[in-house]
């Protein structure tokens, strides 16, 4: 496993064919996708947000 160190609290390594993300030397598992279901009529509620993060959050309280 190759591994590149940019701080003492960060790390790149190579695994698997993937680069995993490592904080103070745990794994930091980032989201990789989110599936939502908006039907159309619904699209333009979302066509405005900066972020997935934003999505989520309007998603999630309707």
């Amino acid at each position: 496993m190759k591994e590149f160190k940019i701080n003492k609290f960060l790390s790149l390594r190579r695994k698997d064919d993937e680069t995993h993300i490592y904080v103070a030397g745990k794994w930091f598992m980032q989201c990789s996708f989110v599936p939502l279901n908006i039907e159309k009529p619904n699209l333009e509620r979302y066509a405005d947000a900066e972020s997935i993060d934003e999505i989520i959050d309007r998603y999630s309280r309707t």
